[in-house]
């Protein structure tokens, strides 16, 4: 049985943890569902209570001690913590037994039945019937659609912010022509005024990527240690990827103007 409870956040108050009642004993469990065990005995128990170990970090709770639940129509209750996993994202962050959920849900009907071993034929009077790669291309769907949705919204925000500070480096150089323009008449050749117009330019951007990492792993270090408890990863061609386009955007962005201010027309003026 899928619901949700509230549990204790590491800042205070409470906070929304999926939950799933299971049916039969912990070793039942263990044979369709790999919660990957880091303290404690899974037991499924009445009083009993197994979470994801980010949940029990956030809560300072310990395998022994007494875990502050409100339950899904709000009754207070307080299982024993008995095992920490790791893999309560993809699965469930709170296991407990079904009877301790199921006079607390407006439905308590079973969801989802996990076996191990039958035919889909056998099962398929049960309802809709999944085998393991058909759950997992289910899952991946949904990750997928997840994924392009940020990826469209990491564009449009990416896309906002390439366009302002190009707009930026652009007018910075042409309200410069005046500065370039004495440059060249105390010796200096056109070559070495665009050197140092590019030179100028990737400092920005290399300045620019730093700072963007910095704030970067500022937030998604703490964020990400609390919910699975490991650092964030980076793919490093991704990371490379954006920034070489970063520093293209900013040579471009300063060396085009640069040549059309250098021209002999624009400097007469």
């Amino acid at each position: 049985m899928k619901t949700s409870v509230l549990v204790p956040a590491s800042g205070g108050g409470l906070t929304q943890a999926s939950a799933q009642g299971v049916t039969g004993s912990a070793r039942d469990l263990a044979a369709v569902q790999d919660l990957d065990v880091k303290k404690g005995r899974l037991s499924l128990k009445p009083g009993e209570i197994a979470v994801d170990a980010s949940v029990a970090d956030s809560a300072n709770r310990a395998i022994g001690d007494r875990l502050p639940v409100r339950l899904p129509d709000g009754t207070r209750a307080g299982p024993r913590i008995v095992a920490t996993y790791g893999r309560g994202l993809g699965l469930a962050q709170v296991t407990m037994a079904r009877t301790d959920l199921a006079a607390h849900v407006s439905s308590a009907f079973v969801t989802e039945l996990w076996t191990k071993g039958g035919t889909p034929a056998a099962l398929r009077s049960l309802g809709t019937v999944l085998d393991r790669a058909d759950h997992t291309a289910a899952r991946s769907v949904d990750r997928e659609l997840n994924a392009w949705a940020n990826a469209v919204m990491a564009a449009v925000l990416g896309g906002f912010a390439a366009v302002a500070a190009v707009n930026t480096l652009v007018m910075t150089v042409l309200d410069r022509r005046r500065e370039l323009g004495t440059l060249r008449l105390i010796g200096s050749t056109r070559r070495q005024v665009l050197r140092m117009i590019r030179w100028e330019a990737l400092l920005v951007a290399l300045a620019g990527i730093v700072l963007g990492t910095a704030i970067a792993l500022a937030t998604l270090v703490p964020m990400m240690n609390g919910l699975t408890g490991e650092g964030p990863y980076i793919p490093p061609l991704v990371y490379g990827a954006f920034a070489g386009t970063i520093i293209v955007l900013g040579l471009t962005a300063a060396g085009l103007p640069a040549r059309a201010a250098l021209r002999r027309d624009t400097l007469e003026k």
